[in-house]
């Protein structure tokens, strides 16, 4: 399969020499019309708010004049005939946007801009998933910023500045791809021109929710995709830094207010009202964070070909050959590669737990806290090489990006984590657990359940049980073909038998019950654990048998439980959770909070670790 570069855009071209016509061009500002291409009116009829309130104009316009202060630019809709050849058209969640500049003295195209417009909240549940298949600007963008439901990586949560910890959580993502302006024309505030239409137009598509604008200006885009693409989503062992962009080409979004988002590739610019596109700034309005020029002191030759061709114990030989005689205050330990990573960032990434190990009985004070150029100590950044690992695998040469079905960590990184972290481990004891399966509350059941999503599940099977428990009261024919969320999860035969027989209904809600008791004992949620309290308690055996006859089972409720907890969550992603209420079975004071944790959201892999199939039941 080819190497897919970003997509080029011909729909308007622009003239590479002087246009027909080109002399009436002065050094006063050029006369252009703006016109603003939507590929899809169905999708905007989806989304937008002002459409959706209006469902009685749905007849597809050929035109849209909009109004914005004392600008008019035009907004055209693609003809539905020709919908279908648009390879976004199955996509309501993505819409291409084209920006066209024609200077009105010659008719003739002058200038171009490309964009896609995301609702990241629609495909939460499914958000690296969904972008992956696009392997394009919207790919590197998800996978770099965002974690698997949409939200803000945890690893930016922790280095972002104030302004922009809840900014980049908005729901909206305007990626903003290419600007190309004809050359006699550049330098004439054209660019500026289209960016501002393209906020405006876009702000009024979604009026009411938030809007974060985002770019990557890079002028050699084309050149440097697959080089960048392998980086941020693929894994290169070794933490590494892209080149700077030139300041250069970033001074267009600046002006218009656009910065830095921290170590990353990207210019962000939240768009909250028509005021944030008019209100004009200075370029430097916004510190500009670009990462050193290289350095100070560079980490010997053998050092970094060993790390690179020799495995671990190879490359302890030769560490002790280089550093084996400094004395441990010694500032040859600083020395760096190019992308600031120390001998202790360098042993870490690469799992080599020997030589983590030794570094740290020799110079375990300063180097576990040296940041590399991405901003991340040796353990932040060993911790990001495992997620990953954990969550993806880039297939090259065809950058196929395939969804991983995580089982743990491998051994030598828990090793190097428990090394770093100065914990004793014994081989799958609990401290173990926790660090193979990305625990990092130390709060885990088995290293994988954490107290919030233990306290979501619990709360999930409690409401269920409630729901169930009322239906039954009514009767068994009620409970199975009534509006309850268990069809989908267990099998259609067996809602037949449970509509003639109320003791296997009774069963079904039991078994709910047992799971919600589970939770509470601080066990896994397993066939095995569920039975153990069935049988302990003894409530009505012979109704469970009956549900159990009827083609039911426990991990059917299981899985139903974790399906429509992941619903609930994704539902209101946008909504503070009430994390800090009291639950008398967790030993909670009322100043207590559940702590936070890599496993809050991962259902599908402790579902997995409950021995709970993944596929539905016809």
């Amino acid at each position: 399969m080819p190497i897919l570069l970003p997509r080029v855009n011909t729909r308007a071209k622009v003239n590479k020499t002087s246009p027909v016509g080109a002399s009436h061009l002065t050094a006063e500002k050029i006369d252009v019309q703006i016109k603003i291409k939507l590929a899809s009116f169905y999708k905007a009829a989806c989304n937008d708010t002002a459409l959706r309130e209006d469902r009685t104009d749905w007849e597809i316009p050929s035109t849209k004049q909009v109004r914005v202060e004392h600008d008019t630019f035009t907004i055209e809709y693609l003809d539905p005939k020709y919908e279908k050849f648009d390879e976004f058209a199955g996509l309501t969640w993505l819409e291409p946007i084209d920006v066209v500049a024609i200077d009105k003295h010659t008719s003739v195209p002058i200038g171009h801009c490309t964009a896609k417009l995301i609702r990241k909240l629609d495909i939460a549940s499914r958000f690296h998933d969904l972008v992956k298949r696009l392997r394009n600007e919207v790919t590197m963008l998800g996978f770099d910023l965002f974690d698997c439901h949409g939200r803000l990586r945890e690893d930016y949560r922790r280095k972002v500045s104030g302004y922009w910890k809840t900014k980049l959580e908005a729901g909206t993502v305007l990626l903003i791809e290419d600007v190309t302006i004809d050359h006699p024309y550049q330098g004439r505030g054209i660019d500026t021109q289209m960016l501002k239409a393209l906020l405006r137009a876009t702000r009024e598509k979604v009026k009411g929710s938030s809007l974060l604008a985002i770019t990557w200006p890079e002028p050699a885009k084309a050149t440097l995709f697959c080089e960048t693409f392998e980086i941020l989503v693929g894994n290169p062992g070794v933490s590494q830094v892209l080149k700077p962009i030139d300041p250069k080409s970033t001074a267009r979004f600046r002006k218009l207010g656009f910065r830095r988002i921290e170590t990353s590739i990207w210019f962000g610019l939240v768009v909250e009202d028509q005021g944030d596109v008019n209100r004009t700034r200075t370029i430097d309005y916004y510190f500009d964070p670009l990462p050193g020029t290289g350095p100070i002191q560079r980490l010997p030759e053998p050092v970094l070909r060993a790390f690179t061709n020799f495995d671990d114990i190879q490359s302890l030989q030769i560490l002790e050959e280089h550093y084996g005689h400094l004395a441990p205050d010694s500032d040859h330990w600083l020395a760096t590669d190019q992308a600031g990573n120390t001998v202790l960032h360098l042993a870490a990434q690469l799992h080599f737990p020997k030589c983590v190990g030794w570094i740290l009985d020799h110079e375990g004070r300063r180097l576990p806290r040296v940041r590399n150029m991405n901003r991340d100590t040796p353990r932040q950044a060993i911790q990001l090489t495992l997620e990953k690992i954990r969550s993806r695998r880039l297939i090259l040469p065809s950058y196929i990006v395939v969804m991983r079905t995580f089982p743990e960590y491998p051994d030598d990184a828990i090793w190097c984590l428990a090394k770093m972290d100065g914990i004793n481990l014994e081989y799958k004891d609990k401290a173990w657990k926790q660090l193979a399966a990305g625990c990092s509350c130390g709060r885990c059941i088995e290293g994988c359940l954490s107290p919030r999503m233990r306290l979501k599940l619990s709360s999930q099977a409690e409401v269920d049980h409630e729901s169930f428990e009322t239906a039954v009261a009514v009767g068994p024919f009620n409970f199975a073909y009534g509006e309850l969320p268990a069809h989908g999860f267990v099998r259609e035969c067996c809602w037949k038998m449970i509509a003639r027989s109320l003791a296997a209904a009774q069963g079904c809600v039991n078994l709910l019950n047992h799971i919600s008791d589970c939770l509470e004992k601080a066990l896994l949620p397993t066939v095995v654990n569920v039975m153990r309290v069935h049988d302990k308690e003894g409530k009505n055996p012979v109704a469970t048998d009956k549900f159990f006859k009827c083609g039911g089972s426990v991990a059917q409720m299981v899985r139903m439980v974790f399906e429509r907890a992941l619903w609930h969550e994704v539902q209101y992603l946008d909504e503070p959770q009430p994390y800090g209420i009291v639950v008398d079975w967790m030993q909670l004071s009322s100043d207590d909070y559940l702590p936070e944790c890599r496993n809050d959201y991962d259902y599908r892999y402790v579902r997995r670790k409950c021995g709970i199939p993944v596929k539905r039941l016809n």
